[in-house]
């Protein structure tokens, strides 16, 4: 089984996490399993989605 991980730079402000999950909600992308790895300016945010989205 292929495994597809989708990585996500984020600016390290307050909301920016929110966003990005609440668009993947939005869209209907449902998450199997997450990291998060931050810096004081920014933060990658890595994802297990059941089907990665197109583009």
């Amino acid at each position: 089984m292929k495994i597809k991980q989708i990585s996500v730079f984020l600016e390290n402000k307050k909301g920016r996490l929110w966003k990005a999950l609440n668009t993947l909600a939005e869209n209907g992308i449902n998450i199997r399993a997450l990291s998060i790895a931050d810096t004081s300016e920014f933060g990658i945010l890595r994802l297990i989605v059941p089907e990665p989205p197109n583009g």
